[in-house]
């Protein structure tokens, strides 16, 4: 159990390290976003540190310009995280895929998305939460051009 935890605190760091290095040297947190990916491949974690290590690898690729990478990572956390109690971080993970598919054009898959994560959000926050009105503009922002789109 001790090599396991230890593996998952390698691959935290190396995503760490490639978080940095996207402020100076984009080639060098490429090569070490790899590597942290690798080694998730292998990782025997926690659904939750999974889930957790594929949204934020997800999030290095999308800011490294690799978005099919970015979309595997993050159709892979959304898979795991709809296994576990956080109907927050579910919503987020949700969010994160329809923007991301919503910038690549596939408006309509971005919305099923969007439309997927508000009951996420609603369980989990008050009618009147601020975060809930924002993540609602959000989602209407999705689904309005998706419509557009269409017609």
């Amino acid at each position: 159990m001790e090599r396991r935890h230890g593996s998952v605190v390698r691959v935290m760091e190396l995503r760490t390290a490639a978080r940095h290095a996207l402020r100076e040297d984009r080639d060098e947190a490429r090569r070490i976003a790899l590597e942290a990916l690798a080694q998730l491949a292998d990782l025997q974690a926690s659904a939750v540190d999974s889930a957790d290590l594929h949204h934020s690898l997800a999030s290095i690729f999308q800011e490294l310009g690799d978005p099919a990478r970015c979309e595997s990572l993050a159709r892979t956390a959304l898979a795991l995280e709809a296994a576990l109690d956080r109907p927050v971080i579910l919503g987020n993970h949700y969010l994160f895929l329809a923007m991301l598919l919503a910038r690549q054009g596939r408006l309509d898959e971005a919305a099923q998305h969007a439309r997927a994560g508000l009951p996420c959000y609603e369980s989990a926050l008050g009618p009147r939460d601020p975060e809930l009105a924002r993540v609602r503009a959000d989602i209407a922002a999705i689904i309005e051009a998706a419509a557009r789109r269409r017609s």
